[in-house]
């Protein structure tokens, strides 16, 4: 951070007079400053928090995976029914198939919560939001 820039005018404030910080001295602060607290949020982040965004980043690069997530949380948690939730989300299922960014564990747990759903819905569909 290059904190060597020439003193400018000073500007009237409330207190007093106040020296005019220049923009590239507080465009350096900032940066500065926005990367101090960037390195401290990683370095407290959990290993929960670093999978979920781990997964966030390959959803990002799998558009039809992205496309059924948000088809999903948009028609899926709306109704109180179980049945109808079920029968919603098998139908983006057969339209988008399992999502491809997904962990192997979570895909095979999709395909068979779609057969699961047609018996046990509430069951189902209580997994699903719990895995979101």
């Amino acid at each position: 951070m290059n904190t060597t820039h020439a003193t400018m005018p000073a500007m009237p404030s409330a207190s007093g007079l106040l020296p005019r910080v220049p923009d590239e001295v507080l465009a350096d602060r900032a940066s500065a400053l926005a990367e101090q607290l960037l390195s401290s949020a990683l370095k407290q982040q959990t290993q929960r928090e670093l999978a979920e965004a781990a997964n966030l980043g390959r959803m990002m690069e799998d558009p039809v995976g992205k496309a059924f997530t948000f088809a999903m949380v948009d028609e899926i948690f709306r109704s109180r029914n179980a049945a109808t939730s079920a029968k919603r989300w098998r139908g983006l299922l057969k339209k988008f198939g399992v999502p491809q960014y997904l962990p192997a564990l979570d895909r095979l747990l999709m395909r068979a919560g779609a057969l699961g759903s047609l018996f046990l819905p509430k069951v189902v569909m209580n997994a699903v939001a719990a895995r979101m």
